[in-house]
């Protein structure tokens, strides 16, 4: 599930570009009512799809990109006022990081450690294929530009953008303003330097944040991921920065190694099962990614020898190598899942603005 949250403003946004959004609605099979609250929720899939076709419907590509700059604290109801009382920017993009599953379900922020002290925020979807995953993570990353610049006034050094540059970057330029946006890039997000990070937030509220906390934790007590579901999301970051073992994941969980498989013991589950399923998943994603060399897909994963990932990726797959399985996808699914940039150059190496 999706909570609606900025998505509220997508059918006065369509209706703005002279567009019905009750015809937009309909063919994602969304009534109108249903984005009349930001607090409510639909499916992960459906609000992809939305984002997907109001951006085709609107004839602007970089519609996405505008959702996300609409964004207020208000939209992310409480979760946004306990962000705003956070001490620092690190502990504020740590609670949406913790408290981001709560709302959504088919995708989500992650953090890893930069260069030089800093940090990336970044967001990603969970099945990659799911029409609209692209644009949709496209329009977090201008969100949470948004929020983080609300409660802290901090400008990220870089934005990073899993697609080829548009024809026309200005909607990204008047966005992101001072920040260096590099587009082919490994992942969508947001990447703040450590002086950004440990300065004061001028909302700063140890008592309010406390009383919101509370308020939190009873509200979404009962939307307590599945520990099955919290593990895959924290191993994500962890094996692109390399420190995906046991212990790393637990510390991520806030439990101590011996508690995290006692309680996957408990669901019939175990870190290793979990681990090679996070690990084929990320495989799966970055050889869907024409950019990259099956080579590349390996090494990223932190194998020394192709041949050790083209057996792991072939058990995984039920018998098809990776090779192979890149070439089955369809036509069809990339189209929709790569937003169409007119006049953009085809897929190579990163560049920036």
């Amino acid at each position: 599930m999706q909570r609606v949250g900025v998505l509220v403003e997508i059918p006065r946004m369509l209706r703005d570009c002279g567009v019905d959004p009750a015809s937009v609605l309909a063919k994602v099979g969304l009534h109108p009512e249903e984005l009349a609250d930001a607090e409510g929720f639909i499916p992960f899939a459906k609000a992809a799809k939305l984002v997907a076709r109001a951006t085709e419907a609107s004839g602007n590509s970089a519609f996405p990109l505008l959702v996300g700059a609409v964004a207020e604290i208000r939209h992310l109801g409480p979760l946004g006022r306990y962000l705003a009382a956070a001490p620092d920017l690190r502990s504020a993009i740590e609670d949406i990081v913790l408290y981001h599953p709560r709302y959504v379900r088919g995708g989500g922020p992650y953090a890893m450690d930069w260069a030089s002290g800093g940090l990336l925020v970044g967001y990603r979807t969970h099945d990659p294929g799911v029409v609209g995953a692209s644009q949709l993570a496209c329009g977090a990353m201008a969100f949470g530009y948004r929020i983080f610049s609300a409660v802290s006034g901090a400008e990220p050094h870089s934005v990073l953008i899993a697609l080829p540059p548009p024809a026309d970057a200005g909607d990204f330029r008047a966005l992101f303003k001072a920040s260096k946006i590099i587009f082919n890039a490994q992942h969508f997000g947001l990447v703040y330097a450590e002086a950004a990070l440990r300065g004061p937030l001028a909302g700063a509220n140890p008592a309010l944040r406390a009383s919101l906390g509370k308020s939190l934790a009873a509200r979404w007590g009962s939307h307590e991921p599945d520990i099955r579901e919290r593990v895959l999301r924290a191993l994500v970051p962890l094996m692109l920065s390399g420190t995906h073992s046991l212990e790393s994941t637990a510390v991520r969980l806030r439990l101590s190694p011996s508690a995290l498989n006692r309680e996957l013991r408990k669901r019939g589950s175990s870190f290793r099962e979990l681990h090679n399923e996070a690990r084929f998943e990320m495989a799966c994603q970055m050889i869907a990614d024409a950019r990259l060399s099956i080579a590349e897909v390996s090494g990223a994963l932190g194998y020394s020898e192709m041949s050790a990932f083209s057996r792991f990726f072939t058990a995984m797959s039920g018998g098809i190598p990776p090779s192979e399985w890149r070439g089955a996808r369809s036509q069809d699914d990339v189209r929709h899942e790569t937003p169409d940039w007119t006049g953009s150059p085809p897929l190579t190496k990163r560049q920036s603005l």
